[in-house]
């Protein structure tokens, strides 16, 4: 009898377990104060930026500003409450940072996405996880309106598939995500 109910409560116990798996990978994130200030780790905050100004529908960038720029702007601009949001600040930097000055000899990279590349990304092994998943966060919340912890896992998974090849390197993270993206809109 004392096994039975033990093993009523550990079915139970699994039950639930699956059930608030299942309610945390359909979450949707919102990209608050909260989030920024207590949830994201400095890497994820990082990675949101330069995702979010990877993305084509990004707002105007200030040139020569820094993702760390970005981030100290918006700890300083974003406030308590929940109408002030990462995106929103974001998309208003550009009216409010100075550029800085750029220093002759340093690296330069002309083409549209940057360093942003599979040599930067790494592949499932490597690669600084929390950057990655803040880079498609932060892409993916320039694309649609509600992002959720499954859809950003799906995407930072195939672009581990696509970066495990080392002929993939050179390719930019933007250039591969944005099909994705897109073949995902027309299923939908």
């Amino acid at each position: 009898m004392a096994s039975l109910s033990i093993t009523r409560y550990l079915q139970f116990g699994l039950s639930s377990s699956l059930l608030l798996s299942a309610f945390a990978s359909a979450q949707t994130l919102r990209f608050d104060s909260e989030w920024w200030r207590h949830t994201a780790h400095n890497e994820e905050r990082t990675g949101f930026v330069l995702g979010y100004f990877d993305c084509p529908k990004a707002a105007k960038q200030v040139f020569s500003a820094s993702s760390d720029d970005y981030v100290a702007y918006v700890y300083e601009h974003l406030g308590y409450s929940k109408e002030s949001t990462v995106p929103s600040l974001l998309a208003q930097a550009h009216l409010h940072m100075k550029a800085h000055q750029v220093l002759r000899g340093g690296e330069e990279y002309p083409e549209k996405h940057s360093w942003l590349d599979g040599a930067w990304w790494g592949d499932a092994h490597h690669g600084d996880t929390d950057e990655k998943r803040g880079y498609v966060e932060g892409y993916l919340q320039c694309n649609y309106d509600e992002v959720t912890v499954t859809q950003t896992q799906n995407f930072v998974d195939a672009l581990n598939r696509h970066f495990a090849n080392p002929s993939s390197e050179h390719h930019k993270i933007a250039n591969v995500l944005q099909p994705i993206l897109d073949s995902e809109k027309k299923r939908s």
